[in-house]
This record gives C-alpha cells, structure tokens and sequence, in this order.
C-alpha cells in the first residue's frame, strides 16, 4: 500500500510526462502550421490560366478557388489552372459540393 507522499509523487510524476506529451504535440502542430504558412501565397497570381471564381455580379468583390487553402480567397490570390479541363474538373467537383453556388470559370 502506498503511502500518501508516494501516491502524490505517483501522480506527479504522470502529470509530467503527459505535459512533455501534450508540450512534444503542440510543437508538431506548431512546425506543421509555419510549413502551410510558407507554401500559401499571398502574392497575387499570374493574371494567365483559368479560375473558378464565386461570381456575385457586378459590384460585388469575386472570390477565387484555391489549391493552396482549398477554399475561397479573394480576386488574384486562386489558383490558376493551365487547361480548361483541369478548371472544368474542380469547377465539377465545386458545383456538387455547393449547387447553389454562382460559379463560373474565368480566363
């Protein structure tokens, strides 16, 4: 049976090795996050290829599809695609995911 001061020193000892665990992980996902921070672009893109864009109308500020986030970031910062093809298939694939969606590709 152990003593109150074994158990205690037990428990600490446990608590410490799960915060070097949760200390190791947080730096994981720290290192992974200032990877994604340095393959995203927040320079504006070549103005040449095809975009799928979000297309509100006239007036209202477009959004453009991204590889890099995959999401919608704003005019000039989606990905371009070199063929038709390649835009028509993540346009595809972008319709079905939102139907209701204003999307169009643009050249």
């Amino acid at each position: 049976m152990l003593t109150n001061d074994q158990e205690f020193q037990q428990n600490l000892a446990q608590l410490e090795k799960e915060e070097q665990r949760q200390q190791k992980e947080l730096n994981d996902i720290n290192l992974k996050i200032l990877s994604l921070k340095k393959r995203i672009s927040t320079q504006i893109q070549p103005q040449n290829g095809y975009v799928v864009c979000l297309d509100f109308g006239s007036g209202i500020r477009s959004c453009e599809w991204s590889e890099d986030v995959y999401s919608w970031r704003v005019k000039g910062l989606g990905t371009r695609y070199s063929s038709l093809k390649e835009a028509e298939q993540r346009f595809a694939m972008l319709k079905k995911k939102w139907p209701n969606y204003p999307l169009k590709i643009k050249n």
